[in-house]
């Protein structure tokens, strides 16, 4: 190591270009290009150091984790994995979080209650009045995702019991809490008011 602090201190000494002028003939000091090419070659190598693989996360690695992107980029590359199912829930339950904690998450009425319920699931009818498709999610007991094109209408069952529920339709998302038991009814539009 001192050598070599060594030799760029009396390489970078000598490095200010030196020309001498021989009947007419121009010379120059090489050193200045050797430590240049030194420092290139240094460059290089450290950039090969650096660069490392993407480390695979494993399942109980990816579970714990708050980033959608390792759970979306495992649940692709694993489709068949057993429990699949319980990833692709955590992406819903990651989205809901991410949608209730945006300052710009509009409030959205619940869902009327179109009849009772006995069997512990409940019933969602949902329309999309939008002219966009429609992404609903449910996080609570259970975690689902729905998605309905403009102007249609979907059903859903999913477990009664507390829910945060989210609404996302051309660019805006929406958010409320309910609690379902028994079956439902909702239409979704966006009102837009212009001031």
């Amino acid at each position: 190591m001192k050598i070599i602090i060594l030799l760029l201190v009396i390489c970078c000494y000598s490095c200010k270009e030196t020309k001498y002028e021989y009947d007419n003939e121009i010379a120059v000091d090489s050193a200045a290009t050797a430590v240049d090419q030194f420092v290139a070659d240094s460059v290089t190598m450290s950039s090969e150091i650096i660069e490392e693989p993407i480390k695979e996360l494993t399942f109980e690695e990816v579970i714990q984790t708050t980033s959608i992107h390792d759970l979306e980029n495992f649940i692709e590359k694993n489709p068949d994995h057993e429990n699949i199912e319980k990833l692709k829930a955590r992406v819903i339950d990651l989205e809901v979080d991410q949608i209730f904690s945006d300052e710009n998450t509009g409030k959205m009425p619940n869902s009327d209650k179109v009849g009772e319920s006995n069997s512990g699931i409940s019933e969602v009818s949902i329309k999309n009045d939008t002219s966009c498709e429609l992404i609903v999610r449910y996080s609570g007991i259970d975690s689902r995702m729905i998605s309905i094109p403009q102007n249609q209408l979907r059903s859903i069952s999913i477990k009664s019991g507390d829910y945060r529920v989210t609404a996302t339709a051309c660019g805006e998302s929406y958010s409320s809490t309910e609690d379902l038991s028994g079956n439902y009814s909702s239409s979704y539009y966006i009102s837009r008011t212009f001031r």
